[in-house]
This record gives C-alpha cells, structure tokens and sequence, in this order.
C-alpha cells in the first residue's frame, strides 16, 4: 500500500461549506420558492415529461443524508458511513448533523417544498464527513469505492481538496471503470482560486455555478478543466432538522448536474459514462465567449437538450485540458488584467519620453 505523507494528509481534508458549497446559508424567511428560480430556468416542467429519473441509483458522498426531511422522505436507500475513517462503521448515511449532504440529495430527488432534477432517482448517501472540520481523502475514496459495489451509477462529490490524493484519484478512476458517471463541484471563490481535485481528474464532470441571469456566478472558480456550468446562486434547498436556507456555491450546480445525468441514464440505459457525459456537454448551451472558455466550461447544462438532441459519436465528453496548470477566478483574472494593461500604458509613456529625449539631443547636434 503506497503511504501519504503526513503534510499531504493533512493539506488534502476537504474544505466544505466555505471551498464549495454554502457560501452564504441564510434562513429562506421569504419562502423555499423564492431560491427555486432554476426551475423554470431548466425548463423542468417540460424535462420531467420526458424524464424523472426513475430507477437511477445517485451516490451523495457528503456529510450525510437525513431521510425524514419532508422534502426526501421516502427517496433515500440505506447507504454508508466512514467518517470516523477510511473503514466503514456500521451506520447507513442516514444521518446528517451538518445539513449539506441534504441540501444536495434534495436538489436532486427532492419533492414538496424544494423540486429536484430527478425526482424518480433514489439517494444513497456516502457520509464521509459529520461537519465542516472532520473527514478528508480517505474517506472519500472508500466512500466512492462504496457506492460503486453498491449500485451508484452517478456519483455526486460536493466536496473538494486542494491536493492531488493518489486514494481519490484511483477511486475516481475505479468508478469510471466502472461505468459511473462522476460529477464534482469546481470550488469557490475567494477560499479557492482553482479548480480542485476531483472535479479537476480527467473523466470527471468539473461544475462550475452561474446566477440567475445565467451570468458566471462570482463565488465560482474559473479554468480549464472546466466542463459545465449550472445554476447555483441563492438556490433553495433542504437542510438539517426538517428546515431549509437559500445556498450558493459549486455544491448546488453539481448537484443539478447529477440530476441531469440521472434523466438521461433513467432515459437511455444503454448509453455508457462516456457517452452520457458527452450529451451533458455536447447539449449546455454555449454562454459567455463562444465554444469552450474557462468561465462556463462548454456552457450552461441544458437538461431538455441532453434528453432530445441527437449528439455526435465524435462530441467531446469531459474537458480533455485537465493537465492540473493552475488557474485563476475571474476575479484575479480581471486584476492582472487590469495590471497588464497598466504596464503597458508606462511602458509606451516612457519610450514617448525616450524618443523625446532622443529628438532633443539630435537637434541639438545639428545646430
């Protein structure tokens, strides 16, 4: 067994909450409805005639799942747990003291008061952290390890490090083996200024979020190893205690994503990993500049595009740029911008005042 460092141990335990999920969780006081503004930006009405999801087993490697909340009752398997350690400990997922593993299954099976993507999938919930502060890459790993002998077909990682683990990345490679279809939240801006790892493993969906504009969400990461973009600003979802708060982050728009790839799974079962990843890309409407770009990936996830267009053999599926070079946030981006374009300025001014110079002292020789 290869060992890890104690320094790599310690810098690759996920960030969660603040890295990639809610920035800013608020009570939805105004209503659940008020943060449901992707519904209709989906166009899930006219989706779910097509398409609910029904028989989809989704992975949720998270904090937990609570199955009572009234928004999944009904909708969560037994699952796992291994946030005590890379070693599973008895207990089946369903529990979740921090509330951000039930935020996400409800963004995609939830019923009632929050609408999911996929609402006919069933949840398993992967516990590979009880809080903000515990668990890391080695539950993550053995948590994806899981869900894959146990059915996942899509697998839902709304977590992120910073480091690349050789355990997540032979877990993510072990599930794509395996015919799963593995989705990642990019990160988030400020805490992060790069895509991180898994989103950043070749095979693996990378989300990054946009706002209800549709406009590229300012907490959200930018680069290369970008594949799509969903909503994830100010979205509704469940939360711990049978409760709810308007979140925003990475988190949320993978998760939409993983409900996408559900209906199309549930839709067209003979399509591959591969294949259903290249409907999600080859389908999300290009935004921002056009084709591919660091802000969008290859643009915004189209659910009814995936579940009707025809899409060639030859369409790229995840982005293939995933080398690890860093990346920025549009944000920093802007910056150096801002400063390139500034040197540039001093630069031309002094050669000016060099050229004059130069003018001076010639029409002085040659008086």
């Amino acid at each position: 067994m290869r060992r890890v460092s104690f320094t790599a141990t310690v810098l690759s335990v996920f960030v969660l909450l603040q890295a990639t999920g809610y920035t800013s969780p608020v009570a939805a006081a105004k209503g659940e409805a008020d943060g449901q503004w992707y519904v209709d930006f989906l166009n899930l009405q006219a989706v779910q005639k097509i398409s609910t999801g029904a028989g989809i087993v989704v992975a949720v490697v998270d904090t937990g799942v609570d199955s009572k909340h009234p928004s999944l009752a009904g909708h969560v398997l037994p699952g796992a747990d291994f946030s005590d350690g890379n070693q599973h400990s008895g207990g089946d997922g369903r529990v979740d003291l921090d509330g951000h593993g039930t935020g996400i299954a409800s963004l995609i099976v939830g019923r009632g008061k929050i609408h999911g993507v996929a609402p006919g999938a069933m949840i398993l919930p992967i516990r590979v952290k009880s809080t903000n502060d515990t668990g890391g890459v080695s539950q993550a790993a053995a948590g994806i390890n899981w869900a894959v002998q146990h059915g996942a077909t899509v697998i839902n990682i709304s977590l992120a490090a910073a480091v690349k683990d050789p355990r997540l990345l032979s877990a993510v490679n072990n599930a794509i083996a395996n015919n799963a279809v593995v989705i990642a939240a990019a990160g988030n801006y400020p805490e992060m200024t790069s895509i991180q790892y898994p989103a950043r493993f070749p095979g693996v969906v990378a989300v990054a979020s946009v706002d209800r504009s549709g406009a590229h969400a300012r907490s959200s990461v930018t680069g290369p190893e970008l594949s799509v973009s969903a909503p994830g600003d100010e979205v509704s979802a469940a939360n711990k205690g049978a409760s709810y708060v308007l979140a925003s982050g990475t988190s949320i728009a993978a998760a939409i994503v993983s409900g996408v790839a559900a209906l199309i799974r549930s839709k067209e079962p003979a399509l591959s990993s591969t294949e259903v990843v290249r409907r999600i890309t080859s389908t999300a409407t290009d935004t921002g500049p056009l084709g591919f770009d660091t802000f969008f990936g290859f643009g915004t996830v189209n659910p009814l595009g995936a579940l009707t267009r025809s899409v060639a053999s030859s369409a790229p599926s995840t982005n293939t740029m995933k080398t690890g070079a860093p990346t920025r946030s549009p944000q920093v981006t802007n910056a150096i911008s801002q400063r390139a374009k500034m040197l540039w300025v001093i630069l031309v001014l002094v050669l000016l005042v060099i050229a004059g110079f130069i003018a001076v002292r010639v029409r002085h020789a040659y008086r």
